[in-house]
């Protein structure tokens, strides 16, 4: 089981006129980024920026027990007093959590976070993930999609197919395609990498353990 931690995420909007932050509790914040991507259709794009990580609790514990949700709750009532609270022009799962502020270093510092690397690479792994951010957006695979059938390509061609409903969200998916084609340029990304774990192994790594 993974542990729980509380985020802030940067997101700004794909087409560049709107921009803000959002609190949060999960597992890992890649992943949510990628959940942000889809939720709005490829409209907005999310960057964690900072953390606080719980080590002894589980993900999901219920919240009235959950030191990470607590956190969260403190965050969130701060934003309330100052009137920070800000609602995205587009809706997306978790948009209720959002807010704008100057003032960010100092949030992060008061409520003590961790701040993550400020240059994100495009391609990275956390724990068990592939994690590919794009100027449209984040997705997020296992890491072994590499060692797949259809090679990694092939499994974001896949899904691309079954979730890009809009134009919008099919640029999404070229974009990257893009990164993944270009990063990896001396690859067959659509065959199967029997090396895969070597490949993973060189890619920056941003775990759970911080």
């Amino acid at each position: 089981m993974k542990s729980n931690y509380t985020y802030i995420l940067k997101c700004h909007a794909t087409n560049g006129d709107e921009s803000f932050f959002k609190v949060g509790v999960s597992n890992n914040p890649f992943r949510r980024c990628y959940n942000i991507s889809l939720s709005s259709k490829g409209k907005y794009i999310a960057q964690p920026i900072a953390r606080k990580f719980f080590k002894n609790e589980t993900y999901g514990s219920i919240r009235a027990g959950s030191s990470a949700y607590q956190l969260e709750k403190e965050i969130k009532k701060h934003i309330n007093t100052e009137g920070l609270k800000y609602q995205p022009k587009h809706s997306f799962s978790g948009s209720s959590e959002c807010f704008q502020t100057t003032s960010i270093d100092e949030l992060i510092n008061q409520f003590l976070l961790v701040k993550f690397v400020e240059e994100q690479q495009s391609i990275i792994v956390s724990d068990s993930y592939l994690i590919v951010t794009s100027n449209k957006g984040v997705w997020k695979t296992n890491r072994n999609s590499l060692a797949s059938k259809n090679g990694v390509l092939g499994v974001l061609h896949k899904e691309k197919d079954k979730k890009a409903k809009n134009d919008v969200l099919a640029n999404y998916y070229d974009s990257i395609d893009l990164v993944l084609t270009d990063y990896f340029s001396e690859l067959d990304l659509i065959a199967p990498q029997a090396k895969y774990k070597s490949i993973i192994q060189k890619l920056p790594s941003i775990n759970n353990n911080y």
